[in-house]
């Protein structure tokens, strides 16, 4: 959102300095020729106090200046230090706080009030013609004020860039580390827990061990996912900086859901990963469309349970792009339980073609099943 007048000021030590070089030429301009009336001698004095005051205030005290220039030149005698300097540095250091629109109405202003005091009659010997030259040196020092803003604009966003850099490094580590932590040890302890369990079930002599086993190795899984879910709220808190509240949402829930899903078939004895990948130039989703995503994720992880090999492995991978959302699965499936068309994913294919999607099927020789979706979004 643009700036009127931007609340950051210059540094103090560089006010002190611009103050100083223009304050030492008005000095030595009013030692040479000093006020010689009452009126010439306050507004010399205003002049010289409004423009140390700059170094404190610095917004107020620049259009001062511009205003004691206007009263200089109907009232003063022509006598004591011009208030031109003190104008030209108020107009500068107003740009330099200020937006561009603003500096162009300012710096109108200034011109025009500048050449409408310099026609009524002054003790100055100027006239309009001779106020007319100054405005290409109003012109310049407005230009100043704002390139020297737009120089620090230009610093301020490459730090931001920079440190947008290190947040997306660091949530980039978090998110690999949560998968390597993943792959390292929920495997593992998925497995000693299958293999409990059928110790279990098959009646062993020490079942009772075996159980004990089993409980710790499930709670163990259970605190794994804990670190991990807490490594990647994270690293998705620092990536959803950029989204809206909605988005912000509709990301969280995806999340959730993916989660939640992961968990109940980790417990069955099936073990692989969900992956959600948010580009930066999404598309623009509809609530109908998000639920419409939801539910099918729902439908895809009800597929696994009914159709993969037990203790398989599976992969589902949820991208939101340009184009829409793409869920993409893959898992093992026994030749007697090759997922049909039936009500479920026809059902879905159906609703998503409907929208302009595509659901594409294919099975490889080596067993895996593989399922792509597009659920497209919104036409700008």
């Amino acid at each position: 959102m643009k700036r009127l007048l931007l609340p950051t000021d210059p540094p103090l030590p560089v006010r002190g300095t611009l103050v100083m070089a223009f304050f030492v030429p008005v000095v030595i301009q009013w030692l040479f020729v000093p006020p010689s009336d009452g009126l010439s001698l306050v507004l010399s004095t205003m002049l010289v106090i409004v423009l140390a005051a700059v170094v404190v205030l610095p917004a107020p005290s620049s259009a001062a200046l511009i205003a004691i220039d206007a009263l200089t030149t109907v009232l003063s005698n022509g006598t004591g230090p011009t208030s031109t300097y003190g104008a030209l540095f108020g107009l500068g250091l107003l740009s330099y706080l200020s937006s561009n629109c603003t500096t162009t109405i300012l710096t109108a202003i200034t011109c025009v009030m500048q050449i409408g005091c310099a026609m009524l009659s002054n003790d100055w010997h100027l006239d309009w013609y001779m106020f007319m030259s100054i405005v290409p040196f109003n012109i310049i020092a407005a230009m100043t004020g704002r390139s020297l803003h737009w120089r620090e604009d230009t610093f301020k966003q490459r730090e931001e860039l920079l440190r947008a850099q290190e947040r997306l490094n660091q949530t980039e580590f978090t998110a690999h580390t949560a998968q390597r932590m993943h792959d390292a040890v929920t495997g593992e302890l998925s497995f000693i827990a299958r293999m409990a369990q059928r110790r279990i079930g098959e009646g062993s002599a020490d079942a009772e061990d075996w159980r004990q086993i089993n409980e710790s190795a499930l709670n163990a899984l259970d605190n794994t996912h804990q670190v991990i879910d807490s490594l990647d709220e994270w690293a998705r808190g620092s990536k959803r900086e950029r989204s809206s509240n909605v988005e912000r949402d509709t990301i969280a829930h995806l999340r959730h859901i993916l989660d939640d899903n992961d968990r109940r078939i980790r417990h069955l004895g099936f073990h692989g990963q969900s992956i959600l990948s948010i580009s930066e130039m999404h598309g623009t989703m509809d609530g109908q469309r998000i639920k419409l995503c939801i539910e099918f994720i729902g439908e895809v992880y009800s597929n696994i349970i009914r159709h993969a090999k037990p203790e398989s492995k599976y992969e589902i991978s949820v991208m939101w792009t340009a184009e829409g959302i793409e869920i993409t699965t893959s898992n093992q499936v026994d030749d007697d339980q090759l997922p049909q068309h039936g009500q479920g994913l026809e059902y879905y294919r159906r609703q998503v073609e409907r929208i302009g999607g595509r659901t594409v099927t294919e099975r490889s020789d080596d067993g895996s099943w593989f399922s792509f979706t597009l659920v497209p979004a919104l036409r700008e």
